[in-house]
């Protein structure tokens, strides 16, 4: 079991079902920890990780490696606490949006939350690099490509937004 800590780049987290069907868990940041996290030592998992930007630096450590600094430096383990207290909240936001909102409006709230983390400033607007599909995004709020394809095309049309392959604004 490793703990990777992403000190650069962009990661795609996903699970691969026994159909040969991949389900996107997470979309990793600079600044962010992924890898095996969990309390049991017995669970199978098909998860792996895809790089998403041009570069991409990791510090990785074994778990024991992870406890024994944790227990050196009570200010790491501080941190790492706050770091999963906000993976948890992230996916307690996920896991709302799928029972309360529907698809349009999951997202809507997605390419809002993206903005805020990936956003930039410019002429236009806020404008985010886009670098995942409608399939992904689909994916990542648990949709079928035809459907976010249609609602952005809907979203665009109304002038809500301007997307392409490479920026949405």
């Amino acid at each position: 079991k490793r703990l990777y800590f992403l000190i650069n780049g962009k990661i795609k987290i996903s699970e691969m079902d026994e159909n040969g069907n991949e389900m996107i868990k997470d979309i990793i940041l600079t600044g962010d920890l992924f890898g095996e996290v969990s309390l049991n030592s017995m669970s199978l998992s098909h998860e792996y990780a895809e790089i998403l930007s041009s570069e991409v630096i990791l510090c990785t450590f074994t778990m024991d490696e992870f406890e024994k600094l944790m227990e050196k430096h009570p200010l790491l383990a501080l941190n790492f606490t706050k770091k999963m207290g906000d993976k948890l909240r992230k996916l307690e936001h996920r896991y709302a949006n799928l029972v309360f909102k529907d698809v349009k409006a999951r997202l809507v709230d997605f390419l809002k939350r993206w903005a805020v983390s990936e956003g930039k400033e410019s002429e236009e607007g806020i404008t985010i690099r886009n670098y995942l599909t409608h399939n992904e995004i689909a994916s990542l709020i648990s949709s079928s490509r035809q459907t976010v394809t249609t609602i952005i095309n809907e979203l665009k049309e109304s002038g809500v937004l301007t997307y392409s392959r490479s920026k949405i604004v």
